[in-house]
């Protein structure tokens, strides 16, 4: 049926899989097609390699990103972007994105379009360079 379950890692949250690099060694494990893996930046940014470092080393385990608002996610403290979407543009990354609504004190429609401006002046700024 061409279905991928996508394993997350969750370094800060989750006692089961709590890097990147545990769930590529259990995707390795199981040996199927159907699981892969995606990048949540809100948990990433608590593993403990730089997340544009996971995106080169796990590239071909990669099927999904989730994102967040301006960089930034609560408590978390800032993530930047630019890296990440430097490593992505760097793999030919050809899946889905998306826009994680953790600041629901803003509505989703700004949410949505704060992103939006923000990650095409990430996209500005990578091909002036």
């Amino acid at each position: 049926r061409n279905i991928i379950i996508l394993l997350e890692s969750m370094p800060v949250d989750c006692f089961v899989v709590t890097s990147m690099a545990e769930a590529v060694s259990m995707i390795k494990e199981i040996n199927s097609p159907s699981l892969q893996t995606m990048i949540d930046l809100i948990h990433c940014i608590n593993d403990p390699e730089p997340i544009d470092e996971l995106v080169h080393k796990y590239a071909q385990y990669i099927k999904h990103i989730h994102t967040h608002a301006i960089g930034t996610y609560l408590d978390r403290g800032p993530t930047d972007f630019l890296p990440v979407f430097k490593a992505l543009k760097e793999i030919d990354y050809q899946h889905w994105i998306s826009l994680e609504h953790v600041d629901t004190s803003i509505g989703a429609q700004k949410n949505a379009e704060d992103a939006i401006k923000y990650y095409h002046s990430l996209e500005k700024t990578l091909h002036e360079k």
